[in-house]
């Protein structure tokens, strides 16, 4: 299992990683959840994610991960939301509800599988 956001540059790993594991090989990736009502919503009140991770780089949003799984040229077999139960998870759920906060926003992390594809390269047309 790889943690993401303790790397100062998350294309790179992920290429890297595309790169030594074997054809068909899959790759588990979990991280901190940017749409997280911790750090999403309570960061406007001084409640930040580096005061609590002050070794992170970064936090990420699911589709950003998936993206730079794609670029690495990584398929995308599953992206998943993982729940850390909270003591405001009932208001949370409320404000999802009535359509202020976005459902992603009670998950603290994610988790995305991605299977390495072989690459062909494309042959010369011979003239």
């Amino acid at each position: 299992m790889v943690m993401l956001e303790h790397s100062p540059n998350p294309l790179i790993l992920i290429t890297e990683m595309h790169r030594v594991l074997k054809p068909n090989g899959v790759l588990e990736l979990t991280t901190d959840n940017a749409q997280y009502y911790r750090w999403s919503v309570l960061g406007k009140f001084g409640i930040r994610h580096e005061d609590y991770h002050s070794d992170h780089y970064m936090i990420f949003f699911p589709k950003n991960v998936v993206r730079l799984f794609r670029l690495a040229g990584f398929k995308v077999e599953n992206m998943e939301l993982i729940r850390a139960r909270r003591k405001l998870d009932f208001v949370i759920k409320l404000f999802v509800k009535i359509g202020i906060l976005r459902r992603e926003s009670l998950y603290y992390r994610f988790k995305v599988i991605g299977r390495k594809i072989k690459i062909s390269q494309r042959q010369g047309v011979a003239e």
